[in-house]
């Protein structure tokens, strides 16, 4: 429905998540990324470490979803630590809160979600700082425009540097977001 309501004039851009790919450039212009997901490491209060977190996960026991793109960078970035793979999130939280693992990689943004839930009781953070893993993790959400309006796409991206710079995009990531995840 989107590509039609593009070419037949019912919309201008297309703000939907939707994927930046080879095939997807044939038929639209992309704006500048105006959120991105990071992979984050979260642990328990009582355990973070003093170490940088490269070094201290050496050996460690880090809880992933198995068959994902965060098991794949995990296993990239961090080839000294025990990756333990799992199929349910659900799972993977528990056995944080019980000390089976250390830590837990995965999405910044549903790990922040699971922060702020009832259901973590408090007891972990994040640990470390945003892994922001074009390669692994794509370009993140864009604005994307029919390729025969490149005025538009360059508007877009002025308007978006704009919305970034007076700080609104901030303000809004706060009031959605209950806990950071850069």
């Amino acid at each position: 429905e989107l590509r039609p309501a593009l070419e037949d004039g019912r919309a201008e851009a297309i703000v939907a998540g939707l994927a930046v790919t080879p095939e997807n450039r044939k038929h639209y212009l992309f704006s500048q990324p105006y959120m991105r997901f990071p992979a984050r490491l979260i642990a328990k209060r009582s355990s973070l470490p003093e170490e940088p977190i490269a070094q201290s996960l050496s050996g460690k026991r880090v809880g992933v979803l198995g068959r994902t793109t965060h098991e794949r960078l995990l296993r990239d970035l961090f080839p000294d630590a025990r990756a333990i793979t799992y199929s349910k999130a659900q799972w993977l939280y528990e056995d944080l809160q019980s000390g089976k693992i250390d830590t837990v990689f995965g999405d910044g943004m549903r790990l922040s979600f699971w922060l702020a839930s009832p259901e973590a009781k408090n007891c972990c953070t994040f640990a470390g700082g945003p892994y922001m893993a074009q390669d692994y993790l794509g370009q993140g959400l864009a604005i994307a425009v029919p390729a025969d309006k490149p005025m538009l796409a360059e508007a877009i991206n002025f308007a978006l540097h704009e919305i970034e710079a007076s700080g609104a995009f901030t303000e809004l990531y706060q009031r959605y977001f209950p806990v950071s995840f850069y």
